[in-house]
């Protein structure tokens, strides 16, 4: 599932302490970390690992995070490309930018590079708008394409797509799913595949139903996603010609972001 997780020493509640929570993320993603953090003076500081649990143990992103405005975070959960360093989130894209992502991008990836580094190759150096177009046209268009955050890290300024963060003890994270006491095997990790081509109903008792999807059901889902096709590349299209001025940030600086 991976998690993506944006906060700071600012924010962190009371209610866990900061390596309870981190080590719940780990063990939930074990495959690797990635951890940006950024300062005042505009310098900012990157550590990755393909052991997620050596975030744990690494004493200089603890002494780093007293220091820093801001922490962005990403434990990875493998499913395109080998468990390795340079499969770690977060991708360098260019110009102090940084990539990370909590999904699975149809059709990108391969055995040995993961989809979201294959898409980070492809928004490498490109115009922040150019980028910020290609994540709105992947968002909407793909089968479960998740959740991204592009970060520049020598002003904390950052841009997030495909729907709103969930408030974890003072993080906004992409997901909440890591948040257990246990860690399941790999084994019997949570899968939706078995939703595609089904339509849950409510019966009678109460409970939550699956059953096949109609012909009807699939025509009118296929002709409203070629309808989102088509409202997010005319979308794009005003982003790169500069005609759109609407604030895409929702996950702006995570200390304003929380309640007092």
């Amino acid at each position: 599932m991976c998690v993506i997780a944006c906060g700071s020493r600012h924010t962190l509640t009371r209610a866990k302490p900061l390596k309870e929570i981190l080590g719940n993320m780990a063990r939930q993603n074990p495959d690797g970390y990635g951890a940006l953090l950024t300062f005042p003076d505009g310098t900012y500081v990157l550590y990755k690992d393909s052991d997620s649990k050596a975030i744990l143990t690494n004493q200089a992103f603890f002494d780093d995070w007293e220091k820093a405005d801001n922490c962005y975070l990403h434990f990875r959960y493998a499913t395109h490309g080998a468990v390795n360093f340079e499969n770690c989130h977060p991708f360098d894209v260019g110009n102090n930018r940084w990539l990370f992502h909590n999904g699975i991008i149809t059709g990108l990836g391969s055995k040995d590079v993961s989809d979201s580094g294959t898409l980070a190759a492809l928004m490498k150096d490109l115009p922040l708008e150019a980028q910020k177009a290609m994540l709105i046209v992947v968002t909407k268009c793909g089968h479960n394409n998740g959740k991204f955050l592009l970060v520049d890290a020598t002003t904390s300024e950052d841009w997030y797509f495909g729907g709103e963060g969930v408030k974890k003890y003072g993080f906004i994270c992409s997901n909440g799913t890591w948040d257990y006491t246990y860690a399941p095997s790999k084994t019997y990790a949570y899968s939706e595949d078995w939703k595609k081509g089904m339509v849950s109903y409510v019966n009678s008792h109460g409970n939550t139903c699956w059953r096949r999807k109609t012909k009807q059901e699939e025509e009118e889902e296929e002709l409203l996603a070629e309808i989102n096709r088509e409202e997010a590349a005319a979308e794009a299209a005003l982003i790169l010609e500069g005609e759109d001025d609407r604030n895409t940030l929702t996950i702006v600086h995570p200390k304003q972001k929380m309640d007092a």
